[in-house]
């Protein structure tokens, strides 16, 4: 796996679903017994004109992307989670045990960021709407 190939998947598996996940938790909120919060904000977002309905859904993406780029940032290095004067380092490694492989994903010394690869899929993603 890749760094690239990591970002891709984390759009796929968290971004996009976190995205799909409250839009539809918005229009019918889910469980047998949904809070009364959530049957609020779902009569209140059905209410909505459609074109209202798809700036709430630009707002969802914006937060989700402001969240992963933070936390990419993180993993990065280039933002810190650590008070104090020493700091240590985050290592993500992914392991593929059936090829005995060990890759490094936030090498801080060998290709791209994790958060501009990110921002490079979001940022191309924005170009083409």
């Amino acid at each position: 796996m890749t760094k690239d190939d990591f970002v891709k998947g984390i759009k796929i598996a968290v971004r996009d679903s976190a995205i799909t996940g409250t839009l539809d938790s918005l229009g019918e909120p889910p469980g047998r017994h949904p809070s009364k919060e959530a049957q609020s904000i779902s009569k209140w977002y059905n209410r909505l004109s459609k074109p209202d309905q798809k700036r709430i859904q630009l707002v969802v993406e914006m937060a989700v992307d402001s969240t992963l780029f933070g936390f990419f940032c993180v993993l990065d290095g280039v933002r810190v989670i650590e008070d104090g004067e020493h700091k240590g380092e985050l290592e993500l490694y992914y392991l593929n045990n059936s090829k005995s492989l060990r890759t490094l994903l936030n090498d801080f010394n060998e290709g791209e960021f994790l958060h501009d690869l990110y921002n490079d899929i979001t940022t191309h993603r924005d170009s083409e709407n």
